[in-house]
C-alpha cells in the first residue's frame, strides 16, 4: 500500500506528524530551507501558553523574608525559561478511532481536519507537509546539537494534552518552600513538569490533536525564533482543494528536490479524500 492509500484509510499511523501551513511559507522556507521554525510559548495564540504563570508556595516550618525573595525570583526565572526561552515546533497527529464520532470515516487523520485547514492554511488554499515523527526527532536532535553545546540543552517531544480543570498545573505552580522545593533549579523544576508548563492547552483547541516538539539552551535569546534543519523528514506534500494552479510549477520542483510523494485533496458527498498528484515530471 502506498503512503497515499495508507493516509486515505481510517486506520492511524502512530509516525505521521502533519504540519499545515500557508503557501508562500511552505515554498519559501520551509521546503525550500528544509527547517522548520520553532516558536517561542510568548508568541503562541492559547493565554495559557502567552501569559506569564503564577507561582503559589506553601511551607509547614514558617515562611521567612528570605524564602519569598527566593520564590519571588523563582517565579521569574521559570517564566523567562518557559515563555521566552523555550521554542516548540507544533504539529497534528491521526486520532485513534475510537476517539473519532466518524468510525471508517478518514476524518480521524492528522490531514483531513477541515477547520486547520480555514485557520492554517489559508482556507484551503494551503499545504500540509506530512512528517515521520521518528525520523524528525533524529534530526532536530542532531540539529540542535550541532547548533550549541550539548551543555543544558533540553529537547522534548510528545502529545499536548487538554484539561480545563488545571488541576494538575496547579500543582506545578505550587511550590515548597521547605526541603528542596526551592533548592532545585529552574530549569530542573521546569523538565519535572514540563506537561503541565510546555504541553498542556485548553480544550477548546482539543480537535487540533497536537505532538509537539519543545527545544531549550541557555543561549537562546529570549523571544527570538530557532530555524532548525529536518533533513529527510518529510514524507509527502498535500496541497488544499483550493490550492492556486500558479504555483503547481513551485511544488513539482520542491518534490523533484526532497523526493517525497505528493497529494491533492478531494472533497466527495462531504468527506475528503487525497489523490496522487500527477508524478510524470519526476
Amino acid at each position: 500500500m502506498s503512503l497515499i492509500d495508507n493516509m486515505n484509510s481510517a486506520a492511524p499511523e502512530s509516525d505521521y506528524l502533519f504540519h499545515y501551513t500557508k503557501t508562500s511559507t511552505a515554498v519559501e522556507h520551509i521546503l525550500y530551507e528544509k527547517k522548520l521554525r520553532f516558536t517561542p510559548l510568548s508568541k503562541m495564540h492559547d493565554p495559557l501558553e502567552f501569559l506569564d504563570a503564577y507561582h503559589s508556595a506553601y511551607s509547614m516550618e514558617g515562611v521567612d523574608r528570605n524564602k519569598l525573595e527566593k520564590l519571588y525570583t523563582r517565579d521569574l526565572d521559570i517564566n523567562e525559561i518557559v515563555r521566552r526561552k523555550f521554542r516548540v515546533a507544533c504539529f497534528c497527529k491521526d486520532m485513534e478511532l475510537y476517539e473519532c464520532h466518524n468510525s471508517g470515516i478518514n476524518f480521524n487523520r492528522g490531514w483531513a481536519r477541515s477547520r486547520m485547514w480555514s485557520q492554517y492554511a489559508e482556507g484551503h488554499a494551503g499545504i500540509c507537509i506530512v512528517f515521520s515523527k521518528k525520523s524528525l526527532l533524529k534530526n532536530i536532535t542532531q540539529e540542535v546539537k550541532r547548533k550549541v553545546s550539548e551543555h543544558k540543552t533540553v529537547i522534548l517531544n510528545e502529545s499536548v494534552k487538554y484539561d480545563n480543570t488545571l488541576m494538575e498545573r496547579a500543582e506545578a505552580l505550587h511550590i515548597s518552600l521547605d526541603g528542596n522545593g526551592l533548592n532545585k533549579s529552574p530549569l530542573e523544576w521546569i523538565k519535572e513538569h514540563s506537561k503541565e508548563y510546555l504541553f498542556k492547552k485548553l480544550v477548546d483547541y482539543k480537535d487540533e490533536q497536537e505532538y509537539r516538539f519543545a527545544i531549550y539552551h541557555e543561549s537562546f535569546l529570549s523571544n527570538t525564533y530557532t530555524d532548525i534543519c529536518f533533513g529527510d523528514s518529510i514524507l509527502a506534500i498535500i496541497l488544499g482543494v483550493k490550492f492556486p494552479p500558479a504555483y503547481k510549477v513551485n511544488i513539482e520542483d520542491c518534490i523533484k528536490r526532497i523526493g517525497c510523494e505528493c497529494a491533492e485533496m478531494y472533497w466527495h458527498g462531504g468527506k475528503p479524500f487525497l489523490f496522487n498528484y500527477p508524478t510524470s515530471f519526476l
